[in-house]
């Protein structure tokens, strides 16, 4: 939906938008100011779910500020035109957005977007998030170009089963990564060079690697590895844990996976 289509629709007279505050969301007036130019200024968090609007495609009103958390799940939310820009957090769970076009641009807390059945992009992402990221069960979700570059808690990428490949990915991550479960993910190629730093644990368990997973042992910050899944990759893992345990540097580290068969699995 366009911009200029959401303005000719969204209700201009305050007894409309006050029945869809009040009777839709559920809010008490005192929750709610509706201002001059007809935007909502909210005073608690908004909830949309299967109590409050399940059959709502789109937001009917344009929100000025949110004093609170966004959740939006289990319902048929299609665009996230009509927030604002700012927002504490913004919890997205089964919902049929496809996209993250209009999302708010500034957030003080986390980015929760799970089980979207319909995201196939991470277009509008904001740059930073403050405290965690969460994209999980995205199934049609094929890429990480536009999502944050900065994530200042922890950042989570799992069962995304359409994602091949990690660009795109934060390149500052404050806590942990977690890239887990994603069938299609056959590699971590460049993962040295596009996180540029990690400040906990790295989860990559789970994926079908085939190669390019040597990167994870140059990985600037990580405080401990963890893989777990089976085949030829857990050969590979089993090396450089222990080359990690040792002491060994990259470049030994290489050579053994390369003596034991594994030189796909020796690429950065």
């Amino acid at each position: 939906m366009r911009f200029k289509e959401f303005l000719t629709e969204t209700p201009t007279d305050e007894a409309s938008i006050r029945e869809f505050l009040n009777d839709t969301l559920g809010l008490d007036n005192s929750d709610f100011i509706i201002n001059d130019d007809k935007t909502v200024s909210l005073h608690t968090d908004l909830n949309i779910d299967p109590v409050h609007g399940q059959t709502l495609k789109r937001l009917p009103v344009k929100f000025k500020e949110i004093d609170g958390d966004v959740w939006i799940n289990n319902c048929s939310l299609e665009t996230l035109i009509g927030l604002p820009e700012v927002v504490e957090s913004l919890y997205l769970i089964n919902t049929r957005i496809k996209d993250l076009r209009f999302a708010p641009k500034v957030f003080f807390g986390d980015l929760v977007i799970n089980n979207n059945r319909n995201l196939s992009s991470l277009t509008g992402c904001p740059a930073e998030v403050p405290g965690d990221f969460s994209c999980c069960d995205n199934h049609e979700l094929k890429s990480l170009e536009g999502g944050p570059k900065k994530v200042g808690k922890s950042y989570k990428i799992d069962t995304c089963n359409a994602l091949k490949s990690i660009d795109g990915i934060a390149e500052t991550i404050g806590k942990h990564l977690s890239i887990c479960n994603n069938r299609a993910l056959d590699n971590l190629e460049g993962i040295s060079k596009k996180v540029k730093s990690c400040g906990g644990k790295l989860d990559v368990s789970g994926n079908y690697f085939t190669h390019s997973i040597m990167g994870v042992v140059v990985l600037k910050g990580i405080t401990s590895l963890e893989y777990k899944f089976g085949g030829k990759a857990s050969k590979a893992f089993e090396i450089i844990f222990k080359c990690r345990d040792e002491g060994k540097d990259a470049l030994e580290c290489q050579d053994l996976l390369i003596d034991a068969g594994l030189q796909d699995f020796a690429k950065l």
